[in-house]
């Protein structure tokens, strides 16, 4: 027992663990890209190009922009990068799942412990199965493209608060009304936070341990725990991209409504809690 322990399988099982979450993230992520496309002008060729890279990364998430092909027409404005970059980042979004998600099949598809006992238990090997650099390869580029996400998600916030985007100022109704101009600032902040504590590689530094014996690890179990800070990072930001588009549109309307209250309903559909 002790020599599976010694194994890969903590490494692989706690990676194994965010699948789901990471899972509705992407989903989430497609729903608010959606929700935001629908205060912002868009053209029609546009969209269509962006169902293109979803039929190829993720057939099944292309309904959530049916609405939005038939409601906008091309206006010859430009978006901010943000925007238009939106299938790009979905694109390596994706593949780095894709990537992710195969080296957690390699894991589990081959013995690892430490010894590694062969022969029906006759022989024993002195190897590193329990070194899986792979899968932390895997975490980073899965982290990294995460970070990408997420400055995606607060710069179309940006924008979408910037009237270039045809939208009011901040979305403040004027007078001493000051919107939502502390969004953005928090959100910033936030996301500075999460590339401090996550934004050092894996292999861009080492040491040894045991005389020598023991000199090359692969921070397997601390990347996933990155990995799990950095999805509940989206899903934050993803959960405020949503509450600025619903603000932006019930203030066009008219409507007296509170930002923090947006936020917390859209946390409770979600499951999340906003604190």
């Amino acid at each position: 027992m002790i020599a599976v322990i010694n194994g890969s399988y903590v490494h692989a099982g706690y990676a194994l663990s965010v699948r789901q979450e990471l899972a509705t993230s992407l989903g989430e992520l497609l729903h608010t890209i959606a929700r935001s496309l629908s205060v912002v002008e868009v053209g029609a060729e546009w969209v269509s190009r962006l169902k293109l890279f979803l039929d190829v990364c993720c057939p099944e998430n292309s309904r959530f922009f049916d609405d939005v092909s038939l409601s906008k027409k091309s206006t010859g404005k430009q978006l901010s990068v943000s925007f238009r970059g939106i299938p790009e980042m979905i694109q390596a979004l994706w593949l780095a799942r894709r990537g992710f998600d195969e080296a957690l099949i390699d894991c589990f598809s081959c013995p690892s412990a430490n010894p590694l006992f062969v022969n029906g238990g006759q022989g024993v090997v002195s190897q590193a199965s329990f070194l899986r650099p792979e899968l932390s390869l895997a975490s980073s580029k899965l982290i990294d493209a995460l970070h990408f996400s997420a400055w995606q998600a607060l710069r179309r916030i940006c924008f979408m608060l910037n009237p270039a985007s045809g939208n009011l100022l901040d979305a403040s109704s004027g007078g001493l009304d000051l919107g939502l101009i502390q969004v953005p600032k928090r959100l910033q902040a936030r996301l500075d936070q999460q590339r401090l504590l996550s934004g050092v590689r894996p292999f861009c530094m080492g040491s040894s341990a045991s005389n020598g014996i023991e000199d090359c690890w692969t921070y397997g179990v601390f990347l996933v725990y990155q990995l799990k800070e950095m999805i509940a990072l989206v899903r934050e930001m993803l959960l405020e991209e949503a509450a600025v588009a619903e603000y932006i549109k019930r203030v066009e309307r008219g409507e007296k409504v509170k930002y923090r209250g947006l936020v917390e309903e859209a946390g409770l559909l979600r499951g999340l809690r906003y604190d």
